[in-house]
């Protein structure tokens, strides 16, 4: 698999598994190429990224003719985490993202599948993990998970009594949950904690901006598509794949839009399994393109993300991804698919496109653009 930079003053070819610069050539490639060259991404905390998204997906479904199209828009999460945005900018915002999405939709008229992260709500306050004697590790940009590592008992009697945490869970209740996978077992913290809706975790590993929401507990989420009955994420990706045999189809990924911003025809759907629910990450993402739970493909939240950090980790451009996990939609499906996102990593891990843009940015630093390309057969 290729790679291709674009950080506006240059680009170059890169190796998708060792993340080193090759001389190896595509035709994907070569479009990729010049369709970076004429999409700059604007930046995260952009309205105009919103658009982004959907130029970048009408321009490659002009030049691939993709069956299949993964989009993902991260910007009214970001916003609403980062910014606080009032009310007026608010529904701009909505007014916008469906408007784009759909004159995407009646442009392309491939079949929609539409699906919302979840609400948000406001931040009630922290819950400061730094004085315990163990290890505690955030998980996720905001930190609703948190994993204990060799705990003390007075640290297990903090948190079990604490007012603001909701569940402790042991290993072992995790692995009783979730199963047995070996990759999944090893990165297990010793203790889980979920805190209540609207307080997040301050932990090691915790992002350090400020921020005005956080998700809330979404036991389930919107979603639109005339195809059938979704009762949980993990069958939209079956559903799509079933569709993918007689029409086009396209997948489309809104983060931080819950029931009461969902500007569509909706059903909600299960984002939960048994206690644990699902948040804007990796594990959401790759269980709604895989349609299989988080044990499959990512890890649970607050694991040592920095133990497989080092010169030699494979797949460098996928974050703390160390593997390629071929199980989702665009793995599946035989025929041409693509995948375009404001979200980056997650857009080409969730999707497994052939060809997948997105932004190159990290902690909201904006550093051009990247496209992931599938080997051809």
């Amino acid at each position: 698999m290729l790679a291709v930079l674009d950080v506006v003053e240059w680009q170059t070819i890169l190796d998708f598994e060792t993340g080193k610069e090759t001389a190896e050539k595509s035709a994907l490639a070569a479009m990729a190429q010049e369709l970076l060259k004429r999409n700059r991404y604007p930046g995260d905390m952009h309205l105009e990224s919103i658009s982004w998204v959907t130029n970048v997906a009408l321009d490659l479904y002009r030049s691939y003719s993709p069956q299949f199209m993964f989009l993902s828009f991260s910007k009214p999460f970001f916003s609403s985490v980062f910014e606080g945005a009032d009310d007026v900018k608010w529904q701009v915002l909505l007014t916008l993202l469906f408007s784009r999405i759909n004159h995407f939709i009646e442009t392309t008229r491939m079949t929609p599948v539409v699906i919302g992260t979840g609400q948000m709500v406001p931040l009630k306050g922290y819950i400061n993990l730094s004085t315990l004697d163990s290890l505690a590790c955030g998980g996720g940009m905001i930190p609703r998970f948190a994993g204990l590592y060799k705990p003390s008992a007075g640290d297990l009697k903090l948190v079990r009594t604490h007012e603001h945490i909701e569940t402790v869970k042991t290993k072992e209740e995790i692995i009783e949950l979730f199963g047995n996978n070996e990759e999944f077992v090893r990165r297990l913290p010793d203790y889980v904690l979920a805190a209540r809706e609207g307080y997040a975790f301050k932990t090691f590993g915790a992002i350090a901006r400020p921020v005005h929401k956080i998700p809330a507990r979404n036991m389930e989420v919107p979603v639109f598509t005339p195809l059938g009955e979704v009762n949980s994420i993990t069958e939209i990706a079956p559903l799509v794949l079933k569709n993918l045999e007689t029409q086009k189809v396209v997948l489309i990924v809104l983060e931080g839009i819950g029931q009461d911003d969902f500007l569509m025809p909706y059903a909600v759907c299960s984002n939960s399994l048994d206690w644990y629910d699902y948040a804007p990450g990796d594990g959401q993402y790759l269980t709604i393109g895989s349609g299989r739970h988080l044990a499959s493909h990512s890890y649970f939240p607050g694991f040592k993300y920095y133990l497989d950090d080092s010169k030699e980790k494979k797949y460098p451009l996928s974050a703390y991804f160390n593997k390629y996990v071929p199980i989702m939609i665009g793995h599946s499906f035989k025929g041409k698919s693509a995948a375009v996102g404001s979200r980056s990593v997650l857009t080409h891990m969730a999707s497994g496109a052939d060809i997948s843009v997105e932004c190159f940015a990290r902690g909201l630093y904006n550093y051009g653009t990247i496209a992931i390309l599938k080997d051809q057969a």
